[in-house]
């Protein structure tokens, strides 16, 4: 027969079981391909072991196979104070007293190898190995069959409320009969093509577990669409419903629970994730499983929820990375129970100037494209709930990589004479992570008097410099990976502190330093009919250019200036004299 050839395949490989959080119950045995709750009562079918009882909420399981002529049993359903039990080779068997003993129920029941039951109202349905489908409206006193009109006799699968019946096939078409099957109506429609092996009828809405996932109609039976995300393993062998709790069985990947109809699963198997799962059924308080080799196992139903929500962990680019490209993925940690994934990557670290965005990704990354050379990036992301909730991480920022650009020399500027020491000045360099600075004898630089480390900073004091020299001077900006841009040549000379007859270099002052908003210019020791004033920011630029009255020794100068440091450049005749101003 074809179950009992696949059935030999299927145990060749049976995993071992291990949930931590699942209690395993003692003594059911075999393939238990079926579980029914009723009256505070269960019973279970095993094949190769007959069918179970337990009045203990499965606790404890004892055999009732008295009667029965073999222990391949398929299927066990109730109707009152009846039982049914569904054999492989030897029909139907009844039992009025809890399955202490059984007799055949097998007038009119055109094959004895009997997979499924299904119950509705007081009728019940039999479904066959070849022979198709069969009822009963007495309990089992007689059988008459279902096979009328087109409807394909390999069935695998089989539901009843009412007066609808519905059976699933191995070619994935499902079949709907609501006059005992006069008529059938062939509800296939859209992605099913695999084998129906469960179906759950949920008011206007059907559930279909099939070898391929688990499929959903919302107009009954009409459409269908696909409801698997999540699921590690598509093979449902068993599906059921607990209120708002969708659970589904698996042929290997153990079980899995759902709170919105499918639309998100998780698993529910703590440490081992490779059970075969064969049926599934609850009461008031558990839901059992059937294993396909570790008897049953029950939860209770109140532990089966989806986990608390936490915000993915960032993983790449690390934060406070620099150097990278412009173009980039974005990677985080998968949450479980998520809906998806809402990612953000900005300007600032608020958030208030969006670069990119981009909500409800299924993916744990995101390709990022177009960004800026050397730029600030922020980025975020948040698992969204299934209330639609958004739980967020932390921020990450990252820098992009630029072309290392060469420093703009500031002080001293060129051909200029400027006294000892000497307080060199450059800008920043767009790339630049330190800076070398070398003063020489010669514009070749062969003969270097200054060779300085790596610095971080703009500005360099240099105190071994001899008076009435002309030097040559120049900055290199080093950016990651020790890549390196010289700035152009400056040539300067050097004069004494002081002179002969005493005079003071320092020709001028200013005061307060640092200022915020205005400073005084005092000139004290030089001579002229006019001064010219000038103001540069750190990459060399004037900001602030003014001529000065000769015969007038104090200056008030206002400015509206960002916080920082200046150079100051007073002008007089061929001569240029220079101070540092703070702005606070």
């Amino acid at each position: 027969m074809i179950r009992s050839l696949k059935i030999a395949l299927m145990a060749f490989f049976i995993p071992v079981l291990a949930f931590s959080a699942w209690e395993l119950t003692e003594g059911s045995s075999g393939e238990i391909k079926s579980i029914t709750s009723a009256a505070g009562k269960l019973y279970a079918a095993s094949y190769g072991s007959g069918a179970f009882f337990s009045q203990t909420k499965g606790v404890t399981w004892i055999p009732i196979n008295t009667g029965l002529e073999t222990n391949l049993v398929w299927d066990v359903k109730v109707i009152g104070n009846t039982i049914f039990s569904a054999t492989e080779g030897k029909g139907i068997y009844v039992s009025t007293n809890s399955g202490l003993n059984w007799s055949k129920s097998n007038d009119g029941l055109g094959h004895f190898s009997v997979f499924a039951l299904s119950t509705s109202n007081n009728n019940i349905f039999a479904m066959t190995d070849e022979s198709g489908l069969f009822y009963s409206t007495n309990l089992g006193k007689n059988w008459a069959t279902m096979n009328n009109g087109d409807i394909n006799l390999i069935l695998a699968s089989i539901a009843s409320r009412n007066n609808e019946v519905y059976v699933g096939s191995e070619f994935g078409n499902l079949y709907k009969t609501t006059n005992f099957g006069q008529n059938w109506e062939n509800l296939k429609s859209g992605p099913l093509i695999s084998t129906i092996k469960s179906i759950l009828l949920d008011n206007e809405k059907i559930f279909l577990g099939t070898s391929s996932g688990v499929y959903l109609s919302v107009d009954g039976g009409k459409n269908w669409a696909s409801v698997s995300q999540g699921l590690t393993n598509f093979d449902i062998n068993s599906i059921i419903k607990i209120g708002d709790k969708l659970i589904a069985g698996t042929n290997g990947g153990g079980i899995f629970f759902s709170n919105n109809d499918g639309k998100i699963w998780i698993e529910i198997n703590e440490e081992n994730p490779d059970y075969k799962i064969l049926s599934l059924a609850f009461d008031d308080e558990y839901v059992y499983a059937g294993t396909s080799n570790s008897g049953i196992i029950r939860r209770k139903i109140t532990d089966i929820k989806f986990p608390e929500i936490k915000p993915p962990q960032l993983l790449t680019p690390e934060n406070k990375q620099t150097n990278q490209e412009y173009d980039l993925v974005l990677r985080w940690s998968n949450v479980p129970g998520v809906a998806s994934y809402h990612v953000q990557v900005a300007l600032d670290p608020n958030f208030n100037n969006i670069f990119r965005e981009k909500d409800q990704l299924q993916n744990t990354f995101y390709n990022v494209n177009g960004l800026s050379e050397y730029t600030d990036y922020y980025w975020r992301v948040a698992s969204n709930s299934l209330d639609n909730q958004k739980i967020w991480s932390e921020v990450w920022n990252f820098r992009t990589k630029v072309v290392l650009q060469a420093a703009n020399l500031i002080f001293p500027v060129d051909q200029s004479s400027v006294p000892i020491p000497v307080n060199f000045l450059w800008s920043q360099a767009k790339g630049a992570v330190s800076y070398k600075i070398q003063v020489a004898l010669d514009n070749s630089f062969e003969e270097l008097v200054i060779n300085s480390a790596a610095i971080p900073d703009t500005f360099y004091k240099a105190t071994n410099l001899s008076e009435n020299v002309d030097y040559f001077w120049k900055v290199i900006s080093i950016g990651p990976g020790e890549s390196t841009q010289e700035s152009v040549i400056r040539k300067f000379k050097s004069l004494p502190t002081s002179v002969e007859d005493g005079s003071i270099i320092n020709t001028f002052s200013i005061f307060p330093n640092p200022a915020s908003n205005s400073a005084n210019i005092v000139i004290e020791e030089l001579n002229s009919d006019n001064f010219i004033l000038e103001i540069y920011n750190l990459l060399g630029e004037i900001v602030i250019q003014k001529q000065l009255i000769g015969d007038q020794k104090k200056h008030v100068i206002n400015f509206e200036l960002p916080q920082g440091f200046y150079s100051v450049r007073l002008l007089c005749g061929k001569n240029s004299y220079f101070r540092t101003l703070v702005v606070n």
